[in-house]
């Protein structure tokens, strides 16, 4: 079992467990740093997040922490284990799944998810004390054997359209969102012309699970990306303090089949106020079916 290490960090930005916590996050492996660590208290009433180069600021202090990242093993430190305020995390076991391609046979390009042009409604995150993913149920009713070869996002117009946004694929666990199936921390910045952002995961060799999976967009915050005035559709204004992007809401499928959850926290189907209707995020998947 590997284990993760902790090691000195120099700086006079250290501040121990004093009023707020400075640290920096590296790979056990290579000493590289690790961007876009979730790290929370116990109850995940405060999260922020490592920026690109490994380095978090807590605002406050807290017995325990919490360590998390797709691709690595999630870890939890408690103050009577510290001596430093380098954290150091290993990487989850690589296992990759063959799937047999059939010979020579192409495969079939296949779509899923949501297929309309416009969004009925948008969701923007605005709460300026949680990080937030929203999630969309992709059944496999068929149970079809395919590779997963990209995921799309539609992104209105509004917010901050070409903000980083992490890619993330889940197992279907009982109906919810369960373990990464994108073993690894994708995250894409997209081009602000195109209205579904691509995002390709064909590498990945992610095999479609024959009970469904759920792909979600996490919202990620940098400097720069916040907007205290978005105009919508409608032309009214939202005034609260709102970062990266609007995501499309859609009325398809019919049945509800978005989950969201704060500061990688418990999931919870997304409810829309409109309760005379159905509303689900406006994300896509394709996949190669092989016969």
């Amino acid at each position: 079992m590997r284990i993760a290490c902790l090691f000195l960090l120099l700086g006079t930005s250290y501040t121990g467990w004093g009023q707020s916590m400075h640290g920096k996050v590296l790979n056990i492996l290579t000493d590289k740093p690790i961007a876009y660590v979730i790290i929370t208290n116990i109850d995940r009433r405060i999260a922020v997040r490592s920026d690109q180069n490994g380095i978090f600021y807590f605002p406050e202090t807290s017995d325990t922490l919490r360590f998390a990242a797709p691709g690595f093993q999630t870890t939890q430190i408690v103050r009577s284990q510290l001596d430093t305020m380098v954290i150091r995390m290993a990487e989850n076991p690589l296992v990759v799944e063959n799937i047999s391609s059939g010979g020579t046979r192409r495969p079939t390009l296949e779509q899923a998810g949501t297929r309309r042009k416009r969004p009925q409604g948008r969701f923007m995150h605005c709460d300026s004390t949680s990080f937030s993913e929203m999630a969309l149920f992709i059944p496999n009713s068929d149970q079809r054997r395919a590779i997963l070869h990209k995921v799309y996002y539609y992104v209105p117009w509004g917010g901050k359209q070409r903000s980083p946004f992490r890619v993330r694929i889940y197992e279907n666990n009982n109906g919810k969102p369960g373990k990464d199936l994108l073993d690894e921390s994708v995250v894409i910045r997209p081009k602000w012309w195109k209205r579904w952002k691509e995002a390709r995961v064909g590498p990945y060799n992610i095999s479609l699970p024959k009970d469904g999976f759920f792909v979600s967009m996490e919202w990620l915050r940098e400097e720069g990306n916040y907007t205290d005035r978005a105009k919508m559709k409608d032309g009214s204004i939202r005034t609260k303090q709102c970062f990266g992007q609007i995501l499309g809401m859609a009325d398809e499928p019919k049945e509800p089949r978005g989950w969201t959850r704060s500061n990688g926290g418990t999931w919870f189907r997304w409810e829309w106020p409109q309760l005379y209707k159905v509303y689900n995020p406006m994300i896509r998947v394709e996949w190669l079916r092989y016969q």
